[in-house]
């Protein structure tokens, strides 16, 4: 597992790649929550297409992000999660609770 972070008009960027589990779910939380609360962004995207495998762990750990986002007045977004991530977020119902998009972080702001 791998997180890189940028921040770039007016966004948060996250791009997380590998799995998602239990043993690095803690250390991603408090990663991300460090740099949303001092981010001046007012949106958060999780760039998800090199993620290969979340288990529930990471259903918590990306709704919890969600949460800790709009605390801090800010959107999430989740971006272009892999096929496979995705079909677990759909199974757990997570679309009633996040957006997701299909862009590239390239096309935010054209």
């Amino acid at each position: 597992m791998a997180i890189r972070s940028e921040e770039r008009g007016g966004e948060l960027l996250f791009y997380v790649s590998g799995e998602i589990d239990h043993h690095n779910s803690v250390f991603l939380r408090e990663e991300m929550d460090a740099k949303i609360a001092s981010s001046t962004a007012s949106r958060v995207v999780l760039d998800l297409s090199e993620t290969d495998f979340c288990d529930s762990s990471a259903l918590g750990l990306i709704l919890g992000r969600a949460r800790e986002a709009s605390v801090c007045g800010k959107s999430l977004l989740v971006q272009r999660p892999s096929a496979r991530v995705r079909k677990i977020l759909d199974l757990c119902g997570a679309g009633k609770y996040l957006q997701f998009t299909e862009r590239r972080e390239d096309e935010t702001h054209t």
